[in-house]
């Protein structure tokens, strides 16, 4: 049979009925704002099968081996906008730079990072100063960490939210200054935004969603 299962933002599963075969899962939603269990909402949905979609991590053997500096947001290396690690050289891509949902963001960040080495190589010598990418309000995500100084040029951004929104603002500020505004209908932990836009980077860059 089917059943109406809430499809709210922050569903969740709180309870697994049945001892020796599953027998049904209680769900109910989570308050965005407390974290809490909202008891009103709870539901019995009776069912024999239940999947469970749990989180990934990047592959950090090589990376800490290398002395490769790691960001605690994303549990992968820290990058600048080409996808070079902390160290000169090596670069990360895929699902060793970050944990992608698509795979046409895992083939971008590949498409970056061999950009990246190819410019390296031809300036292997050429110092650059970055400034910081700072994950701001409901930010969990944000990759790269850094970018470089320079005169207007598009960078890339992978993002994702904390908590989920509703017709949520997704913004990006250099030095105080709005380069980038868009709304979405919809912004959920689980999916990645990617937002292209110019910037002059001259101080620190701060991406807030609300």
């Amino acid at each position: 049979d089917d059943y109406d299962i809430p499809m709210h933002l922050s569903t969740t599963v709180v309870r697994v009925h049945g001892k020796y075969n599953l027998e049904g899962v209680t769900v109910a939603e989570i308050d965005p704002q407390t974290g809490t269990v909202k008891d009103e909402t709870k539901r019995f949905v009776p069912c024999d099968l239940l999947v469970l979609a749990v989180g990934l991590i990047p592959e950090n053997e090589l990376s800490k081996g290398a002395g490769i500096v790691i960001d605690e947001s994303t549990a992968g290396p820290e990058l600048n906008d080409s996808f070079m690690t902390s160290v000169p050289g090596i670069f990360a891509a895929g699902n060793v730079a970050a944990v992608f949902d698509l795979v046409d963001y895992v083939s971008e960040s590949g498409r970056i990072a061999a950009r990246g080495a190819a410019d390296y190589i031809r300036n292997e010598k050429a110092e650059t100063e970055y400034v910081d990418v700072e994950a701001g309000n409901n930010i969990r995500i944000a990759v790269p960490q850094k970018v470089r100084k320079s005169d207007c040029r598009k960078t890339r951004f992978f993002i994702r939210v904390g908590k989920p929104l509703k017709n949520g603002t997704l913004s990006i500020e250099c030095d105080g200054i709005n380069v980038f505004k868009k709304t979405y209908p919809y912004l959920l932990p689980p999916e990645m935004v990617v937002v292209e836009t110019e910037i002059e980077a001259a101080g620190t860059i701060r991406i807030s969603a609300e």
